[in-house]
């Protein structure tokens, strides 16, 4: 059968030699467990004809036997009734069923063992297959454990490269022994410099604005006056 064929190739082969050959081991044990799960449906249809058919093989045996001993029956009874032509033809109909059921014991005996033997070839196959997924898992988290080390060492290279860059930026502003400007320095230049541009732009008061404030300070010590000569505080 060509499905024993492929079980019994796919049993046999070496998972561990298969992964290591592979370009892709992943893909590999994807299409082979594929593979041996569509051989396990396909085995276990086969098993469920090949169980039904040595059923049928019994039930055939077992009626061939209560022929065969019908016709010892009859054979018997022609015999006692005198009738040695009728119990000829009994005999001869016995020996019939007795070579039948002997070809369906045959039969059966075969049916049977292809039976257990794809019985075992399943269970063989079925670990197999469990087999092939647990190193699929295996591969799988060794995959993601690899993308994310990854992942995380493309982002330690990233912060190491935005460190230096960012030294060396901070470094083209520090002072050196030839007295270049620090950054403190730069900072104070523009705040004076933003200092200046406030004084610069601040208007003068107008004249008005003079004799505004001067009344304003005359009023102020009117006032003052009146409650000191209120309470006749002196000066």
């Amino acid at each position: 059968m060509a499905i024993l064929d492929r079980i019994r190739r796919i049993i046999s082969s070496n998972i561990n030699s298969l992964i290591e050959k592979a370009e892709d081991p992943e893909s590999l044990l994807k299409e082979l467990i594929r593979e041996m799960d569509e051989n396990i449906i396909n085995l276990r249809n086969e098993i469920i004809r090949s169980v039904a058919g040595e059923k049928r093989l019994a039930r055939r045996i077992e009626s061939a036997k209560e022929k065969i001993q019908t016709w010892q029956e009859n054979s018997e009874k022609a015999v006692q009734d005198g009738n040695d032509g009728l119990a000829r033809k009994s005999i001869a109909r016995k020996i019939q069923e007795e070579q039948r059921m002997s070809d369906l014991v045959k039969h059966h005996k075969r049916a049977f063992e292809s039976s257990v033997s794809m019985k075992e070839q399943l269970r063989i196959l079925e670990d197999k297959v469990q087999d092939a997924r647990r190193r699929k898992e295996i591969l799988v988290a060794r995959k993601r454990s690899a993308q994310v080390e990854k992942a995380m060492l493309s982002a330690t290279q990233g912060f190491a490269k935005a460190a230096r860059e960012s030294n060396a930026l901070l470094s083209e502003t520090e002072p050196d022994i030839f007295g270049a400007s620090s950054l403190e320095d730069d900072i104070l230049k523009i705040e004076t410099e933003a200092e200046a541009m406030r004084e610069l732009t601040a208007q003068e008061p107008t004249l008005e604005e003079v004799f505004e404030k001067s009344k304003a300070e005359e009023e102020i010590e009117r006032r003052l006056k009146e409650l000191k000569d209120k309470f006749k505080i002196m000066n």
